[in-house]
């Protein structure tokens, strides 16, 4: 009721109409008056009081309000329905809402739980939230928020209650935690990777004692974390005097790289490469520091052996390029610079025809390109290039390509020798070949001719003997025939017994026919060696009868082969002449012949008793002459059948060496080892040699083994 009503003349007169039937008396106005004056001025008080009472509470509410709105984190007031009657600017920032159209709006539009939020009981909440992590008395949900473009969000939420006017109400605050779960999720990361590293690391204090050290760092010390933590990083004897260095360089707020000598815990010494860099505090003080180390043991070692092999490449008398997977040079030895005149400065980068023209052979050129560069596959054989001063060159080429782990091919090594060099070394190897073998059967040949003419002297000497018996027969006889009177038939029977006549006759036939024999055989062999050696000189292919050269050969070889072995021969009248260098020809059988003559030697020193078999055979097979040579004694050794099998040669077997140069490289033949007796019964290997018949043959075809 408004006070002030009362002063008003018309209401006045209504309260005095509320007395009936009489006027007032100035008494009671008194004391209705006093009583209005004194309930105007308790009113009074009392609205004072309500005044600062409300101010107060105004005040509190602004305060409230104020904290609120400052707040960091979200924070709404909903009712039990879930209708959001409150949404200060740290929600509008978080949901992506403004406060004017999210008031009003049920908390499903802000909360992502399934419907639960939407539910008109909200005074059952704890059905919601008991499906929720809670900690310190909140709740996190990792997908709890909504914003306002529909993405969803960790939330951290912690609820109270409380009444108003008899509604209840729910204080709701609310963290949006996806900044902090995406840093802890890379500090996370950030933590696996230190401990996953390849590197060792330890972590260090300000005070430079270890605080924490990585699965590495114990795999390359040996010592375990719980050994060295608290403890001051360092291992080696001069650890102490390398760390003082690298403290006072870190105090200073830089960083320190460089190489220590560190010890194992079992005692063995590495090289460490070492990082140490300080954690710096907002004032640039170090808070910490941070140790990466690396054991470069084995790198320091592969460098060595990388610096060996470097100086071997650049010492190396072969030319040596090195070639990217584009094509470009990017090494040459210093070989290379002296044969073609160019320095690795002037041409790096470069394609390798800026080192010479390869133009004089462009089919083997391309054929290199197409398999070793285009093909990935190794190459080898002559190029003819035109170096920069116009000089023709052959050039013995391989070209081998560099592959990783992973099979990539990472680049290509290339090396070239002079060909020119090359065929003089190896007819060099060849002569000295051909004066091998000639020595080899030089004793034999002389043991050939030797022995028939010692045993011819021997005849010779018994002749001579023989003749002094005979000169004094005759003497008889003419002293017998100087007389007049007829001799007696019993003194002509003396004298013939005196000089033992019919001996003479026997022996001096018998002496005449075999100094025959031994003179023939050593003529045979004398004609046998000049045929030989009128052919030994010869450089060129003419048409040559094989089983004439084979028949000579034989004879000169006869001493290798007669003791041990019983020689058998097939050779085939109708054997068309084939074109060859008949001398090199003849110089391989020789080896063959004396190689299975020694094989039979083996043969009879490892048990057998007599003579083996040597078989030398020939026939015409197509387009081709072929050859076998087999014997009865052991196989062909292990190295010499390797180089057979596989066309290898070497130093370890010449003769293997001689002949495949000559069968195969020279004649476009083949020469192979037989092991199966199939053909040769009885034989336990038999070399087979084929020869082209066709003139130009050998440079073109292959022959079937």
């Amino acid at each position: 009721m408004d006070f002030w009503r009362f002063a008003d003349p018309d209401s006045l007169g209504g309260l005095l109409a509320l007395v009936p039937g009489q006027f007032p008396s100035p008494a009671w106005l008194a004391a209705v008056t006093g009583c209005l004056l004194l309930a105007f001025l308790a009113w009074r008080a009392i609205d004072s009081r309500l005044s600062r009472a409300g101010g107060a509470i105004r005040d509190s509410e602004a305060r409230s309000r104020a904290v609120v709105d400052a707040m960091l984190d979200a924070h709404l007031i909903v009712d039990s329905k879930g209708i959001v009657s409150s949404f200060n600017p740290a929600a509008e920032e978080v949901f992506g809402w403004p406060a004017a159209e999210i008031i009003g709006q049920p908390l499903s539009l802000l909360v992502n739980d399934g419907g639960l939020a939407a539910r008109q009981d909200w005074k059952k909440r704890s059905e919601w939230m008991s499906a929720l992590p809670r900690t310190r008395r909140r709740w996190v949900h990792p997908r709890a928020g909504r914003r306002r473009d529909g993405s969803v969000f960790p939330l951290e939420i912690a609820i109270s209650d409380f009444t108003v006017d008899g509604r209840k109400l729910f204080s709701c605050t609310l963290r949006d935690l996806s900044e902090r779960w995406d840093q802890e999720a890379k500090l996370r990361r950030l933590a696996a990777a230190i401990e996953c590293a390849g590197d060792a690391i330890a972590i260090m204090g300000p005070d430079q004692r270890i605080q924490y050290v990585n699965a590495q760092y114990e795999r390359q010390t040996g010592y375990l974390r719980d050994e060295v933590l608290g403890q001051k990083p360092g291992h080696g004897a001069d650890a102490d005097a390398a760390y003082a260095d690298i403290w006072a360089a870190v105090g200073q707020g830089s960083a320190w790289t460089g190489q220590v000598r560190s010890r194992h815990r079992d005692g063995a010494s590495y090289d460490e490469e070492l990082t140490v860099t300080p954690v710096l505090d907002a004032g640039g003080k170090p808070s910490g520091y941070v140790a990466v180390q690396r054991d470069v043991t084995r790198r320091k070692e592969a460098d060595l052996e990388r610096q060996r092999l470097a100086e071997a490449l650049q010492h190396c008398t072969d030319s040596i390029e090195i070639i990217d997977p584009q094509g470009r040079i990017v090494y040459l030895n210093a070989a290379c610079e002296a044969s073609t005149g160019q320095r690795l400065a002037e041409v790096r980068g470069s394609r390798p025809e800026a080192l010479c023209d390869f133009g004089a052979d462009a089919a083997s050129y391309e054929d290199m390109m197409h398999t070793a560069f285009r093909g990935g596959r190794p190459w080898s054989g002559t190029l003819k290039l035109i170096t920069q001063d116009g000089e023709l060159r052959e050039e013995d080429t391989t070209v081998s390509p560099m592959r990783d782990e992973r099979d990539r091919i990472t680049g290509y090594i290339v090396v070239k020798r002079d060909a020119a060099e090359r065929r003089r070394l190896e007819a060099q190897a060849q002569q000295r070949e051909k004066l091998q073998t000639i020595g080899e059967i030089a004793g034999g040949i002389a043991a050939g001719i030797g022995d028939p003419l010692r045993a011819t002297g021997d005849r010779l000497r018994l002749l001579d003997r023989a003749f002094g018996n005979l000169d004094a027969l005759l003497a008889d006889l003419d002293a017998l025939a100087a007389g007049s009177r007829p001799v007696p038939p019993a003194t002509l029977a003396c004298c013939l017994q005196r000089a033992d006549a019919g001996y003479l006759r026997r022996e001096i036939r018998s002496t005449l026919t075999q100094s025959g024999d031994s003179l023939e055989r050593v003529t045979g062999i004398v004609d046998a060696m000049r045929e030989i050696a009128s052919t030994s000189d010869a450089s060129e292919k003419a048409a040559t009868d094989l089983n004439r050269a084979i028949r000579s050969t034989i004879t000169v070889a006869t001493a290798q082969w007669e003791p041990v072995a019983e020689l058998r021969t097939d050779l085939d009248p109708r054997l068309p002449p084939v074109r060859c260098v008949v001398g090199d020809i003849s110089l391989v059988l020789l080896d063959l012949l004396v190689t299975c003559a020694g094989a039979i030697a083996a043969g009879n020193g490892s048990g057998l008793r007599g003579k083996g078999i040597i078989a030398v055979s020939t026939r015409h097979a197509g387009d081709w002459a072929e050859i076998r040579i087999g014997h009865t004694g052991h196989g062909l050794a292990p190295e010499a059948r390797r180089a057979l099998s596989d066309r290898r040669v070497g130093p370890a077997n010449p003769a293997m060496a001689m002949a495949q140069d000559v069968i195969v490289k020279k004649h476009g033949g083949s020469i192979a080892l037989d092991t199966d007796g199939t053909e040769c019964h009885g034989l336990v290997a038999a070399f087979v040699i084929r020869l082209p018949l066709e003139a130009g043959a050998g440079s073109s075809r292959t022959a079937a083994a």
